[in-house]
């Protein structure tokens, strides 16, 4: 996610600010389980963060196909894909 961040301060567009938007969501779930027992962060991930995470996907790959291949969103995009 960090080439999306990167490609966000270059070129701040409404898909980069929208995927920040999407992570964003995420390291609030983090923070907000952060020092509980492992067993309970496991249960809130699986409950707040996979479907989030299941239409961050969704989302991502859906945009790869709406920017310039050539850009570098694209390029950020493709390579949080490649690396999911």
């Amino acid at each position: 996610f960090w080439d999306v961040y990167e490609s966000h301060k270059r070129t701040s567009g409404s898909v980069a600010e929208q995927a920040l938007q999407r992570i964003g969501k995420l390291y609030e779930i983090e923070a907000d389980i952060r020092g509980r027992p492992p067993a309970e962060r496991r249960r809130e991930r699986l409950q707040r963060a996979a479907p989030l995470l299941k239409q961050l996907h969704a989302w991502l790959r859906e945009q790869l196909g709406a920017v310039s291949a050539k850009s570098e969103l694209a390029q950020a995009i493709g390579y949080s894909l490649t690396h999911w």
